[in-house]
């Protein structure tokens, strides 16, 4: 290790522009990444940089491929060229943080690298593509609107197949902003303005979902004005207290006797009345704000669950489920933390299931792998909610240490109406078995879904009919009525429930 108070020899190559060896010996003695390596060795062995290597300025030193500052230059050109349309694509990576927080940000690094040679072999030759920092890309043409979007597509194709890095398969998405400019309009042929339009674009695609695209539109702004403004109220609801919980029980389908509950977060605004959880958890997603959420509800819920089971409300093996984000489990310290809580409240670790998004499958690797262990080390029950609405694998389900999956609400609709449901969640209910895992359906909201879902061998629902969430203080109520058989107590209690859940969130 170099000690870091011997002075470093200045880096820079010599006067004349060629690199020497000794440059690129103390490039390498400190650090250099190996793709820089390369390129420098390249410049050393004929005493010139080669020719498909552009003028430092105008390359990024990871990639390649142009700087920002070189791509504008090029975009700026295109617009004084053409009197037509010029379009600018802009894209970064869903989910980035993850992979630099899961395989370091040389494995980070090696996938942005992937994806430079990706875009160059997938886009016509001499097409502007540039990296713009972190994991921002941007590609630019000139033509018609059925051109660009076969261009679109040549992108998103670069993402059908997983990259590689610190040797482990990394599935990748994009979302893509597009924004378009002509020659002879001057209020959109400037490139900041082409490239603020496309970020516009770029944010409001990512809130349509990973891979989506956004043309950009005159009435799109409101919308982002609108996100920021809820982020900072959501900011102010953590201060002050706005946020609460609401419990949904988990059911026996066969008995009617409540098992467990979900933890929900709600969200009782003082003057825009209850905004629904996916108005407000994307955006928390997106910053460090789902963290504290995620804190806040376990903190509650486990508070009261202990109050539960002190005052028999409970029995011992009854659990609480409460979802928890990636970016908790990309915290190597998160079971720690969780130990921790659990011990404050003098609760067992079985008592606590947590939900985990059906993208986790995608972490697996390093940090949220080890992770994941450690929960059920400790005993804690871990349940992939949503199960087969998204990167369903039985590979990557057999690499977690899961105890249960959670059969989306969109498949129990379905069931009895010939859509193929049946089939699919006869198939999740025997590959639950199999791996030995809990199974429960979510969305229960007829007597004819509980029924078929107790034919194809759910054991445990949740849902409208077995009951709502509802506050703390009104969950004993209904976990005693879901423990009756008598239909019409059943449903004169959820009446009066929702009474209460209506008076309490002004919905």
């Amino acid at each position: 290790m170099v000690d870091e108070l011997t002075p470093r020899p200045r880096l820079s190559p010599a006067r004349s522009g060629r690199v020497s060896s000794s440059f690129a010996d103390r490039l390498e003695r400190y650090g250099a990444s190996g793709r820089l390596m390369r390129r420098v060795r390249e410049a050393t062995d004929d005493g010139g940089a080669p020719a498909s290597m552009k003028p430092q300025a105008e390359a990024d030193p990871l990639t390649g491929l142009l700087t920002r500052r070189a791509i504008g230059r090029r975009v700026t050109r295109l617009l004084g060229e053409q009197t037509g349309k010029v379009w600018v694509l802009l894209f970064d990576l869903d989910g980035f943080r993850f992979i630099n927080d899961g395989l370091g940000h040389a494995g980070g690094d090696e996938v942005l690298a992937q994806v430079a040679d990706r875009l160059r072999a997938a886009l016509p030759a001499g097409a502007p593509v540039g990296r713009l920092g972190g994991d921002e890309f941007l590609v630019a043409c000139a033509g018609s609107q059925d051109e660009v979007f076969r261009l679109i597509d040549r992108i998103r194709g670069i993402f059908a197949e997983p990259f590689r890095a610190a040797g482990t398969p990394v599935a990748v998405t994009a979302s893509i902003g597009v924004a378009h400019g002509a020659g002879d309009d001057e209020s959109t042929a400037t490139f900041p303005e082409l490239l603020r339009q496309a970020d516009v674009a770029m944010y409001l695609a990512k809130r349509e979902g990973s891979g989506s695209v956004t043309v950009r539109g005159s009435d799109q702004p409101d919308g982002v004005r609108e996100r920021i403004a809820l982020e900072a109220e959501l900011r102010t609801a953590l201060a002050e207290g706005q946020l609460s919980v609401a419990y949904q029980p988990i059911v026996q389908l066969d008995t009617g006797h409540a098992r467990g509950a979900e933890a929900l977060v709600r969200w009782a605004h003082p003057t825009r009345g209850s905004i629904p959880p996916n108005s407000f958890l994307p955006i928390a997603e997106e910053s460090e704000l789902i963290t504290q959420i995620g804190t806040r509800v376990r903190e509650e819920s486990l508070r009261r669950l202990a109050e539960w089971r002190t005052h028999g409300i409970v029995t011992d093996d009854f659990h609480l489920s409460v979802s928890t984000s990636s970016r908790e489990l990309n915290d190597p310290d998160f079971p720690r933390t969780l130990a921790s809580e659990l011990a404050r409240f003098e609760l067992p670790a079985a008592a606590v299931t947590l939900e985990l998004a059906e993208t986790i499958m995608l972490d697996v690797p390093r940090i949220v792998g080890g992770v994941l262990s450690e929960l059920r080390a400790m005993g804690v029950g871990l349940l992939i909610n949503s199960f087969g609405t998204g990167y369903s694998s039985l590979s990557y389900l057999q690499a977690l240490p899961v105890t249960g999956l959670k059969i989306d609400r969109s498949f129990v609709a379905g069931l009895g109406q010939g859509t193929g449901d049946d089939a699919i969640v006869r198939a999740i209910v025997a590959l639950s078995h199999a791996l030995e895992l809990t199974v429960v359906a979510d969305g229960v909201e007829t007597k004819a879904q509980s029924e078929a879902l107790a034919a194809l061998g759910v054991t445990l629902g949740q849902g409208w009919l077995l009951g709502r969430p509802v506050p703390a203080a009104h969950f004993p109520a209904i976990g005693a009525v879901a423990s009756s058989r008598d239909t019409d107590e059943l449903i004169r209690t959820l009446e009066e429930l929702l009474r209460l859940e209506s008076e309490a969130y002004g919905s």
